[in-house]
């Protein structure tokens, strides 16, 4: 082989070389922007074995997600549980599956749970609901991990100041050792030839220089004991309170198999809110009603100050069904999309502003919660209204079937 033939093929091996280094780089960058997620199952149903893989082939390839080894720690957790509802019965067995979905933290915070039956023919959809929900809550987690880690990054600073307590203490008491071994050896030095070689009055001086610097030494070592304890103390009482104080959640959310939108204030800390007072920064007229009476800015609960929140305390105001709000005629004078409440409260001795913005927007377009129980009910009605017509004149009166709207006159369900 000629010599430029021979650089032309390294130049080629470099270059393919360099090229398979990018490519391994980028899919590796591309790994990394994954989040990962743990994915477990419980249930011996054939039908809820197939949504569960179909549920991880999912996740494998979607470009968001990437299934966490055992030595790795996920983001998020997932657990499906399945069962065949059917069981014991040959016509219908392994047709379906009832399913329970868990989702919790790195450290086995709750997050959500929802619960559901589907067929055979409704595996994909239920499975591409349930990871695109996974990707819906990743926010959520990352705050329950962040939580989780500040708890223990305190802990961890509590351990070294107490550490850093001890090395203290050991080092004072190193000092007073050598104090004492400088008073033992004053004593012995005290005879007559070392006395007369360096003359009583300079060894007296040195000495008591010394014991000053020694003295100088324990105070400045003492004074550390006394710092590093008030730290601990401190972030001590930090981690008690932060354990134990009220925190007053406000979260807008939509009443399953409803189109109606509700604002929760809620109080899901360990001890009462004190001197609660709530302010909208922006007139809200439930359902699009302008009056007074209508008026959010108007209620109790934000035009007087609540003394005692108790802990698990809970106020629910409706606003509006979502076709409203978000409708092309909605007024944003009446219906505003994005306000601010802001919460101030007293707990320990301390007065605390919390500003909560809500903001309404995500909701446009999201699909309905779903409850299994309301559908029964209606499906109940629905039976009870197909009966009533075969029921004579006399016995019709027996049967009444109930229907719930809003105070609006709006009905609940579409």
């Amino acid at each position: 082989m000629s010599q430029p033939k021979a650089f032309s093929f390294i130049a080629a091996i470099i270059v393919i070389l360099v090229s398979l280094s990018l490519a391994h780089g980028a899919d590796q960058e591309q790994q990394d922007k994954k989040t990962l997620v743990s994915l477990t199952h419980s249930g011996t149903d054939p039908v809820g074995f197939m949504l569960y893989t179909l549920v991880k082939h999912q996740i494998d390839i979607s470009d968001n997600f990437q299934l966490a080894s055992q030595s790795e720690n996920p983001i998020i957790r997932l657990e499906i549980i399945t069962f065949d509802p059917n069981q014991g019965d040959a016509k219908f067995e392994a047709t379906s599956t009832g399913y329970a979905e868990l989702w919790t933290s790195t450290e086995g915070y709750h997050i959500m749970a929802v619960a559901g039956v589907c067929g055979r023919d409704r595996l994909k959809p239920v499975a591409d609901e349930l990871v695109a929900k996974t990707s819906d809550l990743i926010p959520t987690a990352r705050q329950h991990n962040a939580k989780s880690s500040e708890v223990a990054l305190r802990h961890f600073v509590t351990v070294d100041l107490l550490r850093e307590n001890d090395e203290l203490r050991d080092r004072v008491a190193e000092l007073q050792g050598k104090v004492y071994a400088l008073e033992m050896e004053l004593a012995a030095t005290k005879g007559m030839s070392l006395w007369r070689r360096l003359g009583g009055t300079k060894m007296m001086e040195l000495l008591t220089a010394i014991l000053v610097i020694i003295t100088g030494c324990y105070a400045l070592a003492t004074f550390r004991i006394l710092k590093a304890n008030e730290k601990v103390v401190k972030e001590m009482a930090e981690q008690t309170e932060s354990l134990q104080r009220p925190y007053i959640t406000i979260i807008p959310y939509i009443v399953p198999e409803t189109p109606l939108m509700v604002i929760s204030i809620a109080n899901t800390g360990k001890t009462p809110a004190k001197n609660l007072r709530l302010e909208i920064d922006k007139d809200f007229y439930k359902f699009g009603h302008r009056s007074d009476e209508k008026n959010i800015a108007n209620f109790t609960a934000f035009r007087e100050t609540i003394d005692m929140f108790a802990p698990g305390a809970e106020l629910l105001f409706d606003l509006a069904q979502g076709f409203k709000i978000f409708g092309q005629d909605a007024d944003p004078n009446l219906l505003p999309k994005i306000f601010t409440i802001t919460a101030t409260y007293e707990f320990f001795g301390r007065k605390v502003s919390e500003k909560n913005i809500i903001d309404l927007n995500p909701y446009h377009h999201s699909n309905q919660p779903r409850d299994l129980l309301i559908k029964e009910v209606a499906k109940i009605s629905e039976a009870i209204e197909k009966i009533i017509p075969k029921i004579g004149d006399n016995d019709r009166s027996a049967v009444a079937v109930e229907s719930y709207s809003t105070d609006s006159g709006d009905p609940l369900v579409k």
